[in-house]
């Protein structure tokens, strides 16, 4: 978007889907123990592992980030937690309402819960049962093409487009 003819302002991340910056999110490392999105927790500077918020950036960073890497970041684990089956249902579920937080689509939701069952299951750890059965019920979304989505509706200058478009882009 042109402010004026010499300043055009516009959003880099905004082409991407939550997934795909989750992804390059867990790259970073060093900003793991840094970073906070819970509204509950926020007051007091932590995550408090019991908010919609909270289950779903745990679940968009679970693709990409091992149990213990998770763990450290929200202080236990998310997984065990009495609330999160129903946290993620609200996440999931087309014919509930969903939260009213800024989480992500379902779609990026059930991608993301359908990559970490499977993961889970491929190197044999426990999932609870009503995760399970929660991505048994509500399908998922194929994590390779959300990963590959690119929102063309937005405002990157031509210059930046290809590197932008490149950060969309899973191998």
């Amino acid at each position: 978007t042109e402010l004026s003819p010499s300043t055009t302002y516009c959003s880099l991340l905004r082409p991407l889907n939550e997934l795909q910056i989750a992804r390059h999110f867990a790259a970073l490392t060093p900003f793991h123990r840094a970073f906070l999105s819970c509204n509950v927790g926020g007051r007091d500077d932590s995550w408090c592992g019991a908010c919609p918020k909270c289950v779903f950036v745990w679940l968009m960073l679970s693709p990409f980030l091992s149990d213990e890497q998770l763990r450290a970041i929200w202080r236990r684990d998310l997984l065990l937690e009495p609330s999160t089956p129903d946290l993620l249902r609200d996440l999931v579920d087309d014919r509930l309402l969903k939260p009213l937080e800024c989480v992500g689509t379902r779609r990026e939701c059930r991608a993301a819960l359908g990559e970490m069952v499977r993961r889970r299951q491929e190197d044999g750890s426990a999932i609870p049962a009503p995760i399970v059965s929660l991505r048994e019920s509500h399908g998922s979304q194929d994590f390779i093409d959300v990963l590959n989505d690119f929102n063309d509706q937005h405002h990157v200058p031509q210059r930046w487009l290809g590197r932008v478009q490149g950060l969309a882009t899973h191998a």
